[in-house]
């Protein structure tokens, strides 16, 4: 799961470095990276970003301030963060019915296409 989250998470930071919105320092900082362990394994080390986050202590410049890229990241995980409603059954979901009787009309050619050849 932790591979699936940071190439969507690298991928993300990638596309702001090609709108020019991170910079390369920025970009090192807030990438996850793969470390080799004592053991001899690979493993990926989270980017010091998620560590801010938790360690008040901790200083650093992950964005420029007030920038096109704190905004977005910071709406991402917001949304992340957003409780979702339960998903209703199948049965109890509204339908789309046309209003005031009115007739949904389609003409031959797109209900009923030719196979051109």
């Amino acid at each position: 799961m932790q591979v699936l989250v940071s190439q969507i998470w690298n991928a993300i930071i990638i596309s702001m470095y090609r709108e020019h919105l991170l910079s390369i320092d920025h970009v090192q900082k807030l990438l996850y990276h793969q470390v080799d362990t004592p053991d001899g394994r690979r493993s990926l080390r989270a980017p010091p970003f998620f560590v801010a986050q938790t360690d008040k202590g901790f200083k650093g410049s992950f964005f420029p301030p007030g920038s096109e890229a704190e905004r977005r990241i910071s709406f991402f995980a917001q949304s992340l963060t957003t409780a979702l409603p339960e998903a209703l059954p199948v049965d109890a979901m509204p339908t789309f019915t046309p209003h005031y009787n009115e007739k949904v009309c389609h003409p031959p050619f797109f209900l009923f296409p030719r196979n051109i050849s």
